[in-house]
């Protein structure tokens, strides 16, 4: 009986998860840019997401080595980056939503740092947007990539 009585909760949480994992991407874009007070925490499937060939949205991804490798240079931009993508929540909503601020650090994204040929980091990527009213008039969606930063941070001047 018990069992009978539970039955309609557990239809109704199936549901809810079913609903939620077909969401648009942007509106899950935009709950996790809520949830990281404006930078998204990454892993490698949120950055396929972020990432994808049919983004209506622009981003710039901060790729780190924070966690694993304790990154000197990545310890040094992380705040700066943080301060951006917090100061970002403060844009008006119809243009906050156009644009992403996201870090993946290395030990959440094994697999898309080998993908990206990356030996160290920190390193920025900007996406620009894919298709929409925010695409390049030049039609070059390709990412802009910075070679990793801490070759530039960590060689001694002449």
């Amino acid at each position: 009986m018990l069992l009978l009585s539970l039955l309609p909760l557990f239809a109704l949480s199936a549901f809810a998860a079913k609903n939620s994992a077909s969401a648009d991407p942007r509106d899950q874009l935009i709950a996790l840019a809520a949830e990281g007070n404006g930078v998204i925490k990454l892993d490698d499937d949120t950055y396929n997401l972020l990432t994808s060939p049919s983004r209506n949205w622009s981003a710039i991804v901060q790729l780190t080595a924070l966690n694993s490798f304790k990154c000197g240079p990545c310890k040094e931009l992380d705040p700066a980056f943080r301060t951006l993508g917090r100061a970002w929540t403060k844009v008006p909503t119809a243009n906050r939503n156009d644009h992403f601020f996201a870090s993946l650090d290395f030990e959440d994204g094994k697999h898309t740092f080998n993908k990206l040929g990356l030996s160290s980091a920190p390193a920025i990527r900007v996406f620009p947007a894919a298709k929409g009213p925010r695409k390049p008039h030049s039609g070059n969606t390709d990412p802009i990539s910075s070679s990793p930063l801490s070759t530039a941070v960590s060689t001694p001047p002449s």
